[in-house]
């Protein structure tokens, strides 16, 4: 009556029938069961989102061990434990809110909780309230955990003196957002070079790669100076005017096992897209271009001169089918990566594609990339890819 449909479970027998044994009653019951219905829709997508972001959760841990740098094993254990243990509390933030974001005031509380109950009066943290999405968070956490690591070991929070202050703006123009982090510290007898080391890799990669900012780290007279600017809204790219398709090159440039061949890489985690670079440099291939997102991936499909790419499949809550749709028309080879488990969640048009599930063991990825680039010795292969 509402005009909308509606589930329903009915049951019924027939009671009485003529003479010739046609029905002539029925009792019965129908049972709208829509709400019930929605319910296990509902779990059947919260199902699938949990075990995506547990498998891609896995897949940053592995790479923080690929990429983390230290001199010894305990340094290296040192290191890794707060890093791990800055993505876990971003982790339980995003959970807290059920996934929908955190306002970056949290996000400091958290991070620098464990200095602020030690040394509060040498910290100050205030800013307007602004709530980034759960894409940002966790790159957010981790940047703050690097810069804090930092502080305790060669900064403010290491100089009984020292202060430390974290505040954040929005320009009038309204452009991006704004993050200062400043240190004032006695420099007599300190070495800090902000500049290197792996920790400012790392601020530099999910700065730039993965939240599609910028950063400046510098010294200064009085301590270190971080200027970070990110955009207003993170999940949306900016217009660009597509350029013609590019052609795809009539002769094979790469080797008969794929070496040599130029990739596109389409990852929206920066650590993952790091650890995924380091491994097919290393296995002859070219990383010839990077997206982080559903616009710069469509575009780099349509124009980068490339021989095959490996896409994530979600990319800030968009699939990437459409940038497998593109490469399919220039006639170029793709790779997808994906924490999901569902074997539905491929269009048919996909069914026959190499799919790498996250966290990927090593050399799958690899392998699955030189079975699309040489279909005609897939069969060499037979174990199955991830």
């Amino acid at each position: 009556k509402a005009g909308h449909w509606v589930w329903v479970l009915d049951c019924g027998r027939v009671v009485e029938r003529d003479a010739k044994g046609k029905p002539e009653l029925m009792i019965g019951i129908h049972l709208d069961i829509s709400e019930r219905r929605e319910s296990e829709e509902r779990m059947k997508t919260v199902s699938l989102e949990v075990d995506h972001r547990s498998k891609n959760l896995l897949a940053v841990v592995q790479a923080l061990v690929s990429i983390t740098n230290a001199d010894d094993v305990a340094g290296f254990k040192t290191s890794l434990r707060g890093r791990v243990g800055a993505l876990g509390r971003a982790h339980d933030l995003l959970s807290q809110s059920r996934w929908t974001g955190t306002d970056l005031q949290t996000v400091a509380q958290e991070e620098l909780g464990y200095y602020i109950a030690d040394k509060g009066d040498q910290i100050t943290v205030d800013g307007p309230k602004l709530v980034f999405g759960a894409s940002a968070i966790q790159a957010l956490s981790m940047i703050l955990h690097e810069l804090a690591t930092n502080a305790a070991k060669h900064g403010a929070l290491a100089d009984p003196e020292g202060r430390l202050r974290l505040t954040w703006t929005i320009p009038d123009d309204g452009g991006l957002f704004e993050i200062h982090w400043d240190e004032t510290v006695n420099l007599e007898g300190r070495h800090t070079d902000p500049v290197a080391g792996f920790g400012t890799r790392l601020m530099t990669m999910l700065v730039k790669q993965q939240l599609g900012g910028e950063l400046e780290v510098a010294t200064t007279d009085t301590g270190l100076r971080c200027r970070i600017r990110l955009p207003r809204d993170l999940l949306v790219c900016p217009g660009v005017r597509p350029a013609p398709p590019r052609p795809r090159a009539t002769e094979r440039r790469h080797g008969p096992d794929g070496t040599g061949a130029r990739v596109l890489l389409v990852e929206d985690e920066a650590l993952i897209a790091a650890d995924a670079m380091e491994r097919l440099e290393e296995a002859g291939f070219i990383v010839a271009a990077t997206a982080s997102s559903l616009h710069e991936a469509e575009l780099a499909a349509k124009t980068a001169d490339i021989d095959a790419a490996v896409l994530d499949v979600n990319l800030r809550g968009e699939q990437s089918f459409p940038v497998a749709d593109i490469l399919n028309t220039r006639g170029l080879p793709f790779v997808f990566v994906t924490g999901y488990q569902a074997a539905g969640l491929f269009p048919d048009r996909f069914k026959e594609a190499q799919v790498v599930r996250k966290p990927a063991p090593p050399g799958s990825l690899e392998q699955a990339l030189r079975q699309a680039l040489t279909p005609e010795g897939a069969e060499e292969s037979p174990q199955p890819i991830g």
